[in-house]
This record gives C-alpha cells, sequence and structure tokens, in this order.
C-alpha cells in the first residue's frame, strides 16, 4: 500500500503492509494529500516489517558498526529499530529511506503486554514503533533537511495564521509555546498553522505542518479550554496514564493529532509578520520585550532549531572522520548545512517585526500572549 502527503511544500510517499506501516499512516493522517499530476514526491518512506531484510553496500562502519555508509547511502542501528538513507544530501534527487523494527528483548516484549503497559505508560509494538521514529532522532532530521531542497526551512516552532497574517513562537523546549499558542487561538481569533516542527519557506510564508503534538500537564494548569478538552477527550487507557503520572508528581505528556485540538482552525499558510523569540530566566519578574534584529533572530532560531537536530552532528561528524574522500564528498560539514539554512531563513523573514521575549519561570500564558499582540500591532 502507498499513501501520499503534505507538509509545507514538500510531498512525500510512504508504502508497506502490515500493522507498523499501519501505526505511521494514522500518525501521518492529518497530512494526507491526493498527488497531482503536476506535484513531484522528494522523499519516499518505505515502513518495512521484522522478517524484511535492509542491506546497503556498505563500505565503512563507524562507532563500532552503528553506523554503515558508502557514498550515496547510510544505515544507523537505532536499537528498537534500524534505518538507512539515501541521496539525503543530493539537491537534484528524491530523499529514501527504509525503516525497519527490530524484535526487542524479552523486557521489552513483558513491558509492552497489559498490564505493565498501563503502568509503564507503553503501547502496543506497533504504536510504540510509529511513536520512535517520528522524533527528531529519525524522521524529522530527515525531513528538516529534504525541506532544504524545496527552499524551506525547518523552525522548533509554533505557528499561527490569521488571514494574512502569520506570527511564529519559537525557542528551545519549555519555553511556553503550546501554552501560548492555545491562548492566542482559544481567544483571540488565531488558527493553527503549526506547533514544534514549524515550516519556513524561502518567500516568507509559514506554512501548514500537521505533526502530532505533546502537551503536558503543565500546559493544561492554566486552564486553557481547548487543552482540557483535548485532554478529557483521551482514550480512557491514555487518561489513566495521564492521571496516574499526575498523581505521582510527575509531568504528564500526551501526543494529539493538531485536528483533536484545533479541530477545523486550521490555516494553510500565511505570510510572516511577527516573530517571538521566547526564554526564561529567574532573573525577571516581570515579562520583558525587546526588539531584535535580522541577524540575531536568524542566529537564535537556527541554534534553537538545530539543537533539535544533534543525530545529523553525530552522523556527519562520524562519516567525516572515518570514510575517505571517495567517500564523504557527498555528506556536507554541519557548518555548510547551517550557512544553507541561515541563508534561506535570513531572506524568509527580512519583512517580518521580530522580538525577544524574556519570561519570569512561572508566568501565565495571557500575559505573554498579550506582549505578542502587542508587538503584532
Amino acid at each position: 500500500m502507498i499513501s501520499y502527503y503534505r507538509v509545507g511544500d514538500l510531498f512525500f510517499s510512504m508504502d508497506g503492509d502490515g500493522k507498523y506501516y499501519d501505526a505511521c499512516a494514522d500518525y501521518f493522517s492529518d497530512s494526507a494529500r491526493t498527488l497531482g499530476a503536476e506535484d513531484k514526491c522528494l522523499l519516499k518512506i518505505h515502513i518495512l516489517n521484522q522478517k524484511d531484510k535492509l542491506k546497503i553496500d556498505e563500505k565503512f562502519y563507524a562507532v563500532s558498526t552503528t553506523i554503515a555508509f558508502n557514498s550515496d547511502t547510510y544505515r544507523v542501528n537505532a536499537g528498537q529499530y534500524i534505518y538507512a538513507v539515501k541521496d539525503l544530501f543530493d539537491p537534484n534527487a528524491p530523499t529514501e529511506v527504509w525503516v525497519k523494527p527490530k524484535k526487542g528483548s524479552r523486557a521489552e516484549r513483558i513491558c509492552t503486554a497489559f498490564p505493565f503497559r498501563l503502568l509503564l505508560g507503553h503501547h502496543s509494538k506497533y504504536i510504540g514503533f510509529a511513536k520512535r521514529i517520528t522524533n527528531y532522532t529519525c524522521l524529522w532530521y530527515i525531513f528538516a533537511i529534504t525541506l532544504m531542497k524545496v527552499d524551506s526551512v525547518f523552525l522548533h516552532s509554533g505557528m499561527i495564521g490569521k488571514g494574512d497574517r502569520g506570527i511564529i513562537l519559537t525557542g528551545t523546549g519549555g519555553c511556553g509555546k503550546t501554552s501560548t499558542m492555545a491562548e492566542l487561538t482559544s481567544k483571540h481569533g488565531w488558527k493553527y498553522v503549526a506547533e514544534d516542527f514549524g515550516i519556513l519557506s524561502l518567500d516568507g510564508r509559514i506554512q501548514l505542518m500537521q505533526k502530532k503534538m505533546s502537551i503536558h500537564g503543565s500546559d493544561v494548569k492554566w486552564g486553557n479550554e481547548r487543552l482540557i478538552t483535548a485532554v478529557n477527550h483521551m482514550k480512557p487507557m491514555s487518561r489513566l496514564e495521564w492521571k496516574l503520572k499526575k498523581l505521582l508528581g510527575g509531568n504528564p505528556r500526551h501526543r494529539f493529532k493538531p485536528s483533536e485540538v484545533y479541530g477545523n482552525d486550521v490555516q494553510e499558510s500565511a505570510p510572516v509578520t511577527t516573530i517571538a523569540f521566547l526564554s526564561r530566566s529567574k532573573g525577571v519578574s516581570k515579562l520583558e520585550m525587546r526588539r531584535i534584529d535580522n541577524a540575531e533572530v536568524t542566529e537564535r532560531i537556527m541554534n534553537a532549531s538545530f539543537r533539535e537536530l544533534k543525530e545529523l552532528y553525530e552522523l556527519l561528524t562520524n562519516i567525516k572522520a572515518v570514510g575517505g574522500p571517495e567517500y564523504t564528498k557527498g555528506y556536507p560539514k554541519v557548518s555548510e548545512l547551517e550557512t544553507q539554512y541561515a541563508k534561506i531563513l535570513s531572506e524568509a523573514v527580512t519583512h517580518a517585526t521580530t522580538v525577544h521575549l524574556t519570561l519570569p519561570l512561572n508566568v501565565n500564558p495571557k500575559d505573554t500572549a498579550a506582549a505578542i499582540l502587542k508587538a503584532e500591532g
């Protein structure tokens, strides 16, 4: 079976059969599209089963055979799954990815059996597989690099739109993006465009990205009705896990499809008009806002975003260290990727209002939203 999807200006396909494929297809279901005659897939994802073979014509190994590679393809043994990627860094060729689940240890199989999965927060092995590969150590860094083939960049951010205006909320994890987005969409008429994995194209437009979003108990505590409703409509087992973790003093987390939180309050794209970089500080008692220039916002966003792509550093530095010139010329340095990224980003945000918000450690999202609307003007 093969399905087609769209994220921003990037079309991708996913094929496979069986329950591993079904779990991955469900994860991306909000992004499903029909491929038009003029549309071209620049990313092809193949979901394999445990019995399928995954072998490349490897020439070198790194990190005790964890990484194997040749001149255009590399394979990574990621523990519970293994994946191979071809032509990720070739701007003129589609990226191709093969992902294969591995048989878990006996202990892992026990932990995914009821009632242990209830106590430990595990689901079926198929859902677990989809959750493991849809993170920044696998598919999302591959998406981030492939997007640059269509002159778009990934931003670790939340994005919302309102007609011909678009806001980007960016920063490192835990800075309040999710709760602030919920406030702006619930009370001020803005619509969802992206959360966690934002896409910005060279022409300065934010693009719809329906990646699953993580909501934490710390986001819900401020009483936003949209987030509370989403949590209350979780499946019984997920609600029980949430309550149990909260009872034990933890900060529960659950992944939601955007449609489960925002419904039809979604916008395909919008020109970016305001960018707010959020950071928390123990040294302030109230929210502080200042204007920043293009160079500073580009540098801050690039650092916050590439921080999520740690797998790239591990991969490229090992390949460069082990392989000779014949086998590494197709693999860029991370600094080269950063330069390409910064060039696209800097041009894309040229006409936006850019501000830095320094937030107290415990700030109400309503106050953050008010400051952003003030900057939006």
